[in-house]
């Protein structure tokens, strides 16, 4: 009797050790996949700020280059007759322009 209950118990604890062995393998794969994702969502915004990056960049040498070859006179045309073409939208750049100024100012 005493054999049998030491078999089984024996029996139990190798069942548990195999489940804790199952579990811990499901653990690490849960891990390995969530890492693997955290270094793809990773990868995706580095991408994401560097295209934005060089769009801005873009931007910004195109903004150099129109003010170096262009007289503070034909800017101010190019201005007029964009607030003439698009009026609301003029508006809206010069409210917006007027309350980061004012942010700016007030907090100096």
């Amino acid at each position: 009797m005493a054999t049998s209950t030491f078999e089984s118990t024996a029996d139990a604890i190798k069942s548990a050790a195999a489940r804790i062995g199952d579990a811990t393998s499901r653990v690490q794969d849960t891990a390995s996949a969530l890492g693997h994702r955290a270094v793809s969502a990773i990868d995706a915004q580095r991408a994401n700020a560097a295209n934005g990056l060089d769009g801005t960049a873009t931007g910004l040498h195109a903004t150099a280059g129109y003010i170096r070859e262009n007289r503070v006179k034909d800017m101010v045309a190019d201005v007029t007759a964009y607030v003439k073409a698009h009026p609301a939208q003029a508006l809206i750049g010069a409210v917006a322009v007027g309350f980061i100024a004012g942010r700016m100012l007030r907090r100096t």
